[in-house]
């Protein structure tokens, strides 16, 4: 470990920070995790019996990304730790020749890890948690086994790394003001060894690698607006010029528990795509709408989605079913699978009217979001730069700069809550009209 970080003064920080609670935050590809694992190896080979995990949002997400980094270019495939062990997906812990485990899980099986007691949690894709999930963490740290060599007393942490979200994310807001137990550092991308040559005391000598001038000129070149700003340049940012900037989650996200236990009716809204789509489940009660879930899945057929939506039935009665109406064979399809399914009723400049409505009621406190409604193939969704959740598309979702109108780009969650107000909030008043003959032409009936 020593080579690999001799001149990543980022990278010593974070393997040298004993705080209770350490952000490591920064644009993507920065070697945030590649930091942390080495971190753990280390801590898990020195202090025998040590009680280490390594923890995600979901269990399956973490296989292919962050188990894949510690056996490829932490162990290696001829460690100890990983020759003639179980397959990555099937992975449940490392156990070290010292007595010590690093525990892999998802909070997807929060019941195993609430019942557990660690000395070091790294949480890769921090801003996937809630906030209560993070605390809920935190109880869990009450294991000895890590000593300080300088004072003789025990310590323990919980790292979390995360690409930057919007400013006001909770993990953002939760470390703005770092204290001895609460530290946060930035890892940029010359933190990257493979991407970046350092030369101690000689800045002349540092420079890119020639992997490092590849990869920053295709990011350079692929991703524009905010999410250039996240992933490029490491900045905690909202969009330009956003659709919707009267979205807060500090004022529209609410527990469950504060939501009503019945609703008058539910809606689900869908808006159909092979590289993303989305259904948004949505109850009403009493005028107000309450955004129960949002489903943003990468790569689903049409049976799948289908697979989805009786799921959700299962959890509500009577759904009612609005979709895009120009996938008319996706919408038969699902009919024909016994689902109740109904068109969006086209209209004249029905993107503005649907947006129109939606900020009507983020004005009017007549929306309120579940603050854990997100549900998404989040890995997938990752490697095409597309947001997982309605909270990120609120803040991606943005006006052209030249007309004034929406970038039909990050929308998906919210085309899908659109297609909703159009169905429940948008009814049009018409004037039926008369032809001067007495007909009813269909040309002049409609007004």
């Amino acid at each position: 470990m020593g080579k690999k970080f001799k001149n990543q003064r980022e990278s010593k920080r974070v393997i040298k920070s004993k705080a209770f609670e350490l952000l490591v935050e920064g644009p993507t590809r920065s070697s945030k995790t590649f930091t942390i694992l080495s971190k753990l190896h280390v801590l898990m080979s020195l202090y025998p019996n040590a009680r280490g995990l390594i923890l995600r949002k979901t269990k399956t997400s973490m296989s292919q990304s962050v188990l894949q980094t510690f056996e490829d270019e932490i162990l290696g495939q001829s460690h100890y730790l990983v020759a003639g062990g179980p397959r990555r997906a099937n992975r449940q812990s490392y156990m070290y020749k010292n007595g010590s485990e690093l525990v892999c899980q998802g909070m997807d099986n929060k019941d195993s890890i609430m019942s557990a007691e660690f000395d070091i949690v790294y949480i890769n894709e921090g801003h996937e948690l809630t906030e209560e999930d993070f605390g809920a963490i935190t109880t869990r740290m009450s294991c000895t086994h890590l000593i300080d060599p300088e004072t003789g007393k025990s310590w323990r942490q919980v790292l979390v790394c995360t690409n930057p979200q919007w400013p006001q994310h909770w993990l953002n807001q939760r470390f703005l003001k770092p204290s001895p137990k609460r530290e946060r550092i930035f890892v940029g991308h010359k933190c990257n060894p493979k991407h970046f040559h350092h030369v101690e005391g000689n800045e002349k000598l540092c420079h890119w690698t020639n992997a490092g001038k590849d990869y920053m000129e295709n990011l350079t070149e692929s991703l524009s607006g905010v999410q250039k700003k996240r992933l490029l340049d490491g900045l905690w940012a909202m969009g330009d010029n956003l659709v919707f900037d009267e979205f807060s989650q500090e004022e529209h996200c609410r527990d469950r528990k504060d939501f009503p236990d019945e609703f008058d009716f539910v809606y689900v809204g869908v808006d159909f795509g092979w590289t993303a789509g989305a259904a948004v489940v949505i109850g009403f009660r009493k005028e107000i709408a309450y955004v129960l879930e949002t489903h943003i899945y990468s790569e689903k057929q049409i049976s799948e989605w289908i697979d989805i939506l009786k799921d959700i039935r299962k959890r509500y009665e009577n759904i009612r079913i609005v979709a895009d109406s120009a996938e008319p064979r996706s919408i038969e399809q699902i009919r024909n699978a016994g689902l109740s399914i109904n068109p969006v009723k086209k209209c004249k400049d029905g993107i503005k009217i649907g947006i129109d409505l939606i900020k009507t009621r983020l004005n009017h406190e007549g929306i309120f979001f579940d603050k854990n409604c997100q549900k998404s193939n989040c890995e997938l969704l990752k490697e095409k730069r597309i947001p997982a959740g309605i909270f990120d598309e609120f803040s991606c979702y943005q006006n052209d700069l030249n007309t004034d109108k929406p970038i039909s780009k990050y929308n998906h969650a919210i085309d899908s809550t659109r297609y909703v107000f159009l169905t429940v909030d948008n009814q049009p008043a018409f004037d039926y009209v008369i032809s001067e003959d007495d007909s009813f032409d269909d040309d002049d009936m409609w007004s």
